[in-house]
């Protein structure tokens, strides 16, 4: 069997309690649904087909993250644990992965959407802009 520096490491890193495992669960559930509501957006319009098309995709990858860590997490977990054998041919690449690719990648998604949010008032009409009086919109009992 193969080993690598990983080997030792990651053991440590997943030695975490009960407690924190449903922590990190409801982290990234969170995280999957604050991503989620950014999919309410895809019909939308934008100030240009490719602003369009960098909001779906950043919008699927962040919503996506978020079960794909916790999978992957799982994954790790029983692969160290030595849980289940079945898994034990899944090395630390997944690992790497995570830490150097995706993590990085879902920060990036996160940043470019807020990115967009800010580009896309440029394209907005001036009327969205006007005060209005919404004391006129209020029933008035007397």
């Amino acid at each position: 069997m193969n080993t690598s520096p990983f080997d030792h490491a990651i053991p440590e890193v997943l030695n975490i309690s009960q407690k924190s495992w449903k922590q990190n669960i409801a982290f990234y559930t969170v995280a999957t649904l604050f991503s989620a509501v950014h999919l309410g957006a895809w019909n939308w319009n934008f100030p240009s087909t490719v602003s369009r098309i960098l909001w779906r995709v950043f919008a699927i990858y962040a919503t996506a993250a978020g079960p794909f860590f916790v999978v992957a997490l799982l994954v790790l977990k029983i692969r160290f644990t030595g849980r289940i054998r079945l898994l034990a041919t899944i090395r630390p690449p997944l690992a790497f992965f995570l830490e150097m690719v995706a993590m990085p990648l879902y920060v990036i998604c996160r940043c470019a959407l807020f990115g967009l949010v800010f580009y896309s008032f440029s394209s907005m009409p001036t009327g969205v802009y006007k005060t209005i009086d919404w004391t006129s919109y209020f029933p008035f009992l007397s």
